[in-house]
């Protein structure tokens, strides 16, 4: 079956939560790139929202047509947010299935495209692999080791799969683990990301992993980035080399009220580029505020999350499982938890950002 890249389509899932960040994500990515996009809207709210707004080529999959009696089941049983983590491999194999879609990448509902992601996707084309995943590259040191260990080497946030046997049997064992009633509460597993730490050897010959830094920039890796001026966004990694940005993560962003946002990036590091801060955020929230603006006007409705819905029970904890491991980590972990205390008293202001 020839591939080839117009072929190429996107999945993603939010609720009417994320919803203002969803259309942003949505805009952004048509503006470089005319894909067809599949997304599942996780409540009904959602769905009549984006029914209405009418995106182009953009396909909406209400959860009442995509449930099944093992998603139901793994439903009753988790918080609506947790759900949603187990949602991502189910959502990619019901496109393969009902769509017969020759290739689909998963994103995340709060990334921000800055270029064509299809380089992206040439990447695993020219690999001649089925499956390409992408590094959470933290800056290397202590914290970067532990957090590695924490949420795993790779992020579920761009993820692609080429509809084929190799692709389907990664994708159910993945859907299978997820549905699983333990494995989002278990620390091994950190939601639906984890199980990627064993893809690279388990199905070494299937898999293959961007490498270009350009993709994946987020706060938990900023700290390698300084900005490049010009007149598109651009940066420079570890100092070293030049590149475009294509997509930025923008993790865990929270409104304080309706007027001030929490960026929560400098709870990892101070030391981070202002003006890069400022060129990737500042355009973002005001896109974000004007579409919560937008959605209150027309539908008399405004999301406001004060509260990432999975992050503070999902994240923060583990690094106390953590301390289970052994002695070594139970001291690094106790070291690593202060730094990072300390950090967050002082960024407090530094992470609030008016709009």
């Amino acid at each position: 079956m020839g591939i080839n890249i117009s072929d190429s389509t996107y999945c993603t899932l939010f609720d009417s939560n994320y919803i203002d960040k969803g259309l942003v994500m949505l805009r952004s990515l048509r503006k470089h790139c005319n894909a067809v996009i599949y997304v599942l809207a996780m409540d009904d709210r959602c769905a009549e929202i984006l029914l209405k707004e009418n995106i182009k080529d953009t396909h909406i999959i209400r959860l009442e047509e995509f449930m099944d009696d093992e998603l139901m089941a793994c439903k009753n049983n988790r918080s609506h947010g947790e759900f949603c983590w187990s949602c991502t491999a189910s959502l990619i194999l019901y496109i393969f299935d009902k769509y017969s879609e020759k290739i689909c990448t998963y994103i995340d509902a709060d990334l921000y495209f800055y270029s064509n992601p299809n380089i992206l996707v040439s990447e695993l084309l020219e690999s001649g692999k089925s499956v390409q995943i992408i590094k959470h590259n933290f800056k290397r040191g202590l914290d970067s080791h532990l957090q590695e260990k924490l949420s795993g080497t790779y992020c579920v946030q761009f993820n692609t799969f080429i509809n084929n046997a190799y692709s389907k049997e990664i994708l159910e064992e993945w859907r299978k683990l997820t549905l699983d009633d333990s494995s989002i509460d278990n620390e091994e597993c950190f939601g639906d990301q984890k199980y990627l730490d064993n893809w690279p050897v388990k199905y070494k010959t299937h898999i293959n992993i961007i490498q270009n830094m350009g993709a994946g920039v987020a706060p938990w890796n900023l700290e390698r980035y300084s900005l490049v001026e010009g007149e598109k966004t651009g940066v420079c990694v570890d100092k070293h080399y030049e590149i475009p940005i294509i997509f930025y993560h923008f993790h865990n962003v929270t409104n304080i009220d309706k007027n001030h946002v929490n960026i929560h990036i400098y709870e990892r590091t101070l030391f981070l580029d202002k003006k890069l801060i400022q060129k990737i955020y500042l355009p973002y929230l005001r896109k974000i505020n004007n579409t919560k603006n937008y959605l209150e006007e027309k539908y008399s409705f405004y999301p406001l999350i004060l509260e990432h819905p999975v992050l503070k029970k999902n994240i923060e904890n583990p690094m106390i499982k953590l301390q289970r491991i052994n002695a070594v980590y139970y001291i690094l972990t106790v070291l690593v938890r202060a730094k990072r205390k300390l950090v967050r008293a002082i960024a407090w202001n530094r992470n609030i950002v008016e709009i």
